[in-house]
This record gives C-alpha cells, structure tokens and sequence, in this order.
C-alpha cells in the first residue's frame, strides 16, 4: 500500500531546514534525500522503511542545516507561492529558470519534479530556490534552427569534444559549453515534438553506457516531462534544455543515435517484471538505483517502451558492470 502524501510530507518534514547540499570528499554535492523518500514511497516502501532509509541517508552524508543565504532564498519564493499561487508561480518562472536547467547535473529540475507530483508545497519552495542557487545557463546560438532529432543527435555523434572523466558533472558541462565546436550543436536544436523521443534517447544513452551523468540525462529529461505542462513556451525551453541534455550526454561519452539496431537489441534483453524490479529498488540503499527504477518505471507506464525497464535493469542487477561512479 502506497504511503499518503500527508506521510510522505511527515518523514520529509524532519529534514525541511537542511541544505539543498553536503560536502564529501572536497565536493559540494546535492541532497538526494527528498526524491529517495518520494520515490521509495511512490515504488510501495512501507513507512518504516522509507523513514529508516531517510535517517540513514542523513547520517551518512551528515546534511547540515541551510546557510543564509539559501534560507532568503526559500523566503523569497516562499513570499511568491502566498502572494501569486504555485501555479502562476511556476508559470511566471519556469521559463526562465530552464534556461539554466542543466544546473547541478539537473538535481534542482528534478527535486522540483518530484515535489509538484506529491503537491508538496514546502519541498517545492526549497527545491525552486536550489534552483537559482545553482543556476548553470547553457543556453542556444542566436541564430539556431530546429532540425530533426535525428539530425540533431548526429551533431553530438560527430563531436570530438571530451572532457576530463571525474569531477563534478556540473562543472565539466560547463566546459563541454564553452568549447569552441559545441557551437555546431547549440545551432541544431530538435523540435519540442520530439520530447517524447528524448526520453528515448536519454535511457538508451544509459543502457548502452551505464554512465552516471547519463543516468541524471535519463532522470532530469523525465523531470523536465513533469514540468511541462507548466511552461507555457516550451519551444522556447526545448531550446535550453537541449543543449544541457547535449553538453551532458558529451560528458557521459555516450552519443549514439537512435538506430533501429540499437533500440531493438536494448529492447530484447530480458528483465523481471515491475514488480520484482520495484521490491528490489525499494530495499536498495543507494539513492541512485532507487532513482534510476522510479524514473524508468514511470517512462515505461507513460510510454510503453521496454527500453526503460532494461535501462534500470542494467543498473541494479547484481554483479553490474555499471557501478555507480563517485562524481555528480
């Protein structure tokens, strides 16, 4: 039985003054506790377990309270949400803040994702703020012009852009950016038609590859899905958006296009059902093979591709060659 969103709101309430990040290793990273909950909770954990893996995340990664300047940030849009209403809100400041989606390896999209789906006003308001904290803008040529998505994934197929292969995800996005040849790509952008496609692209990308930074290509690409319907020019945002799912698919190494072949011999592997995946997500500790399982699980429900079950499959699977790396 699915945890109420009253519950959900409960176990989240004990962590709403912690930062949006912690510290590990000499790098700030991003809290993932509030999308594991959500997520855990979504995929049928008991609220034992979801409240168990909570306290155990926040011990480990030792989250710390938020500094001042992201608490004035929460009050900010906290002052929005009861002065204007979360829908106009969000319609008055997705827009812009998808020209900076791509923000750290898109957390703050997805953290923003998960709490609209649980109408979760309070995790939506430190999410959105998280979002212009980290604001990372990679935005198109002035003179882009949409294309096929076919074309446009040749584009990154035919890079030769690389980067180095650790550090934060964010920062090395960055560099992808201001190399002079992703310029060839910032001019070829896809259609807004061709979301749907990009969720496609983004989980072959991770199947294929097992690459961490394709894994948040996978999950902010569903996020951005969530979204939508409260951006009203999403032609505009498709923009933004696809050259933050370029600059990261470069530093996942992974650029293949969307070839019959490929799509068919990643569809035929054989999985477990749902079922047996979504127990086997909700007793994983690690937060990402709890986010790769629900996020591929939902694309699956929407689109009905298998290529979303294999994805997540790959991922989890004992012994996997795809072991998460230590990089965000």
């Amino acid at each position: 039985m699915h945890l109420s969103t009253d519950s959900v709101k409960n176990i989240l309430g004990q962590y709403r003054a912690c930062s949006a990040s912690y510290s590990a290793s000499g790098l700030t990273l991003y809290d993932h506790l509030p999308m594991g909950v959500s997520a855990l909770a979504a995929m049928g954990a008991s609220a034992e377990r979801v409240d168990a893996w909570a306290k155990a995340y926040a011990e480990k990664h030792a989250l710390g309270a938020a500094d001042t300047t992201e608490r004035e940030l929460r009050r900010q849009w906290s002052t929005r949400f009861a002065n204007d209403g979360r829908e106009n809100v969000l319609r008055s400041h997705l827009g812009r803040l998808m020209n900076g989606v791509g923000a750290a390896a898109f957390h703050p999209a997805i953290r923003t994702a998960y709490a609209l789906e649980r109408d979760d006003d309070e995790d939506l308001i430190a999410a959105l703020a998280s979002w212009d904290h980290e604001y990372l803008e990679i935005l198109p040529d002035r003179d882009a012009k949409i294309v096929s998505l076919d074309d446009a994934l040749a584009h990154i197929e035919n890079s030769t852009i690389t980067v180095q292969h650790r550090g934060l995800i964010s920062t090395r996005m960055q560099l992808v950016r201001e190399h002079p040849d992703f310029s060839k790509i910032a001019k070829h952008i896809p259609s807004a038609n061709d979301f749907a496609e990009l969720n496609v692209a983004s989980a072959a990308a991770f199947a294929h590859s097992g690459s961490f930074t394709a894994l948040h290509v996978m999950t902010g690409t569903h996020a951005v899905g969530i979204l939508a319907p409260y951006i009203d020019d999403f032609d505009a945002a498709m923009k933004s958006f696809w050259c933050a799912f370029a600059a990261a698919i470069l530093v996942a190494g992974t650029t293949r296009r969307l070839s019959t072949a490929l799509l068919d011999s990643i569809r035929r592997e054989p999985t477990p059902d749902w079922g047996a995946m979504l127990a086997a997500a909700t007793s994983a500790d690690d937060e990402h093979i709890i986010k790769a399982t629900y996020t591929a699980w939902r694309l699956d429900a929407r689109y009905k591709d298998s290529i979303f079950r294999v994805a997540a499959y790959r991922y989890m699977r004992p012994n996997s060659a795809f072991a998460p790396e230590y990089s965000i």
